[in-house]
Parts: C-alpha cells; sequence; structure tokens
C-alpha cells in the first residue's frame, strides 16, 4: 500500500509540476521534497527499514506544510466560487486534483510514520 501510494504522489507532484506551476518559488522546494519524502518511503519498503533520520522529520514537516497550504488553496477557492456562484471546469479539475493530492500526500505521510513506529 505504502509503495503504490508513493508511486501516486511521484506521479501526482509531477503533473502538478508541468500542469500547474507557471513561475519557480517556495511552492516548488515543496514539490521536490515531497519527492524526496516519497522515494524515501519506497526505498524503505524496499530495505524493509523503515527508520525515521533527522531528514525524514525535516522532509516530513515541508510536506505536511505543504499540504496544509494546498488545502488552504482549496478552502479559499471553494469558498469564492460559492460567493459568486460560478465554478469553471478548470477549476473542477484543479480542485479535483489539488484534493487528491493533498489527501495523498497526508495519508502517506501517516502511513510513513504508522509503518516506523510499529517495526
Amino acid at each position: 500500500m505504502l509503495q503504490k501510494l508513493s508511486y501516486l504522489n511521484i506521479m501526482l507532484a509531477i503533473i502538478y509540476v508541468l500542469f500547474y506551476f507557471k513561475t519557480i518559488n517556495i511552492n516548488s522546494v515543496g514539490i521536490f521534497l515531497i519527492i524526496i519524502i516519497n522515494w524515501l518511503a519506497l526505498r524503505a519498503s524496499q530495505q524493509e527499514n523503515y527508520k525515521l533520520s533527522i531528514w525524514h522529520f525535516a522532509v516530513g514537516l515541508w510536506s505536511l506544510y505543504y499540504a496544509c497550504y494546498t488545502a488552504y488553496g482549496i478552502f479559499n477557492i471553494v469558498s469564492s466560487s460559492l460567493e459568486y456562484g460560478f465554478v469553471s471546469n478548470d477549476v473542477n479539475i484543479y480542485l479535483i486534483f489539488a484534493s487528491t493530492f493533498t489527501i495523498c500526500i497526508l495519508t502517506q505521510l501517516v502511513l510513513y510514520a504508522l509503518k516506523a513506529k510499529l517495526k
């Protein structure tokens, strides 16, 4: 489960960068770190070694920040769409994609933390 979710997160991160980032900013670093934490999860699952290091905590905290930042953006888009009563197809696609990406990031962080704690 953790491997499949990590592969999915890497794929979603790459798609997110390709379609939704117009400039390089601090959020680009967040996407890169999400790819790193998923790579670390894949490497740990292949080696059956789920020990947490300082890198796991640093990258995990940044991934958590990025997921919260994306969730806050989703909330703002939904609230303004409800206020004005208009939602375009592009906004719907972005909301579905960003919501899926955020949920996958949070789920992967929780699953990895549980695996590390149980081992």
